[in-house]
């Protein structure tokens, strides 16, 4: 800004002044932490599951602009579906315990629709359950408390595969050749020799924790 006796000063967001600008910043600050409650810390901000799950399918998807858009509609139908019709899903994430997935997988077994009986499937309850140990293990822990021990853990399911036609695997020679191509991509390597010599999903490796291995 140019005055009229030749002088000239760079206007900044609150102020002409660096002083300025601090001064006021400072205040502003202090106004609103008049405003906010005595603890603010993440961990101690009430999260239903039911809203944090439908936050994180979208943020997973900005985080991997790789996943397609019917990705998250499967992760919210899932939600909708197997989430929040039971009491689980307006637990605070934070409170959640093992014995609460427990029985969360108990009323998924006795499930009733429209009056009658419809037990969940183990498909269907694995994936459910697989979308809460992701959250914790790849969300939850690493943007709220990392000392948060997942609640969902120690299960397993009897899913029953469906047979597989014309089914084609990578020779010998087709393998050597993938891998040698992975190479060049440095520390990705590691985990796409783990994705061809386990057939594991991407999905299902990036659930695995180490309780997994033990």
């Amino acid at each position: 800004v140019y005055f009229s006796d030749g002088s000239s000063k760079r206007v900044h967001s609150m102020g002409y002044k660096k002083g300025e600008t601090s001064e006021k910043l400072k205040k502003k600050i202090a106004e609103m932490a008049d405003k906010l409650p005595g603890d603010v810390s993440p961990a101690r901000i009430r999260r239903p599951l039911e809203e944090e799950l439908k936050k994180y399918a979208v943020h997973k998807n900005r985080m991997n602009e790789r996943l397609h858009e019917t990705s998250i509609n499967d992760k919210l139908s899932l939600i909708r579906r197997l989430i929040t019709p039971f009491s689980i899903a307006d637990m605070d994430v934070a409170n959640i315990t093992k014995s609460d997935v427990d029985d969360w997988l108990d009323e998924l077994s006795q499930r009733v629709v429209n009056g009658k009986p419809k037990p969940c499937s183990s498909d269907a309850k694995k994936r459910a359950y697989n979308l809460l140990t992701d959250y914790y293990n790849h969300y939850y822990t690493e943007e709220i408390d990392a000392n948060k021990v997942c609640p969902a853990r120690g299960h397993t399911f009897d899913v029953e595969l469906q047979p597989v036609s014309n089914t084609q695997v990578f020779t010998d020679e087709e393998q050597e050749l993938y891998l040698d191509k992975c190479k060049s991509l440095g520390s990705d390597y590691d985990i796409l020799r783990f994705l061809l010599l386990t057939g594991m999903r991407a999905g299902e490796a990036c659930t695995l924790t180490w309780g997994d291995f033990i």
